[in-house]
């Protein structure tokens, strides 16, 4: 069985505006904390 780490390491990170685009969320409502990480306000 894989680790934690291990998962973490073989996941591909998405942008985080194709994410929330995905999930209906307006790019304004986003504050990006890079490109795979964000507060939605």
């Amino acid at each position: 069985m894989a680790t934690d780490l291990e998962i973490a390491r073989a996941a591909t990170l998405q942008p985080i505006g194709a994410i929330a685009a995905r999930a209906g969320i307006p790019d304004d409502a986003l504050i990006p904390y890079g490109k795979y990480k964000a507060k939605v306000e």
